[in-house]
């Protein structure tokens, strides 16, 4: 399932998501969304 979504945000021409780490549940927005990130997402979001 998360192929689905790592494909999604490679694709998109304007990047809010930095990084994003599925295996530890992590995901760091880029530096246009100040102040937002997820530590540990605890379900399918």
């Amino acid at each position: 399932m998360y192929e689905i979504i790592k494909d999604y945000l490679d694709k998109q021409k304007i990047k809010v998501v930095g990084k994003y780490d599925f295996g530890n549940k992590k995901v760091k927005y880029s530096e246009k969304i100040q102040g937002w990130k997820i530590n540990k997402f605890r379900g399918d979001e």
